[in-house]
Formats: C-alpha cells, structure tokens, sequence
C-alpha cells in the first residue's frame, strides 16, 4: 500500500512521472501555494486508501502469481508483460525482458487459470 501511495504521489506531482517537480519551475509559487497544492491533491487520496483496505498487492513474477491465485475467485491479476522484442522499435526500455519462451509460457499460465470478466456498465 505504501509503495502505491508513493507512485501515485511521484507521478501525479511531477512531470513525465521523473519524480521532479515541475509546477515550481513553471511559476514562483509561493511555500504556502505548494503546500495548499500538495495536500489538495494528496485528499484525493483519501477515498482510494479507504476502498483499498484489505487488498494484498504483489509485485512478483506473472506466472508464479498465477500459480497462486488459481482458484481464488476474489483475486484480481493486472499482468503488463513487455512485448515481444521483435516487435518493438526500441529494444532496451524494459528493466526486466522475457523471451519468447517465456511469453509462450505466460500465455499458458493465463489459459490455464479459471476467470470471469466484468463489464462495469452492466453492473
């Protein structure tokens, strides 16, 4: 939870989410502007720390997570691998890489697991 809150904080308050802010570059805000903008952004915090009590984030390796949350009905698994290298333009953007082997092998591990999907309108 706390490295969520912290991303969101780095990335909502600096440019390119490069962790420098920028607003103080743009104009001569005052300390006491930049401290009634940071905590009005920071209560938009509020409501998403509320509704994320209980949940267990895991930053892990997508098919090892995968294996672990197979017949948890309750678990929600946001998988972003890199693409597949042959068809990137830039070649060097990912601090972690997967061969293809492991992609294959990512796209069992996604088949084999039992899941449901929601559509939010018809809710």
């Amino acid at each position: 939870m706390d490295l969520a809150i912290s991303t969101y904080v780095i990335i909502t308050q600096s440019f390119n989410a490069i962790g420098k802010n920028y607003r103080a570059l743009e104009k001569n805000y005052s300390q006491d502007e930049m401290s009634y903008l940071y905590k009005k952004k920071n209560l938009r915090l509020l409501p998403v720390i509320e509704r994320m009590k209980g949940v267990v984030t895991k930053n892990m390796d997508a098919i090892e997570l995968l294996g672990q949350v197979t017949d948890n009905k309750n678990a929600v698994v946001y998988l972003d691998p890199p693409y597949v290298a042959e068809t990137r333009i830039c070649k060097d953007v990912y601090s972690y890489e997967c061969n293809n082997q492991y992609q294959v092998n990512l796209i069992h591990s996604i088949r084999a697991v039992s899941y449901t999907t929601s559509d939010a309108a018809d809710e």
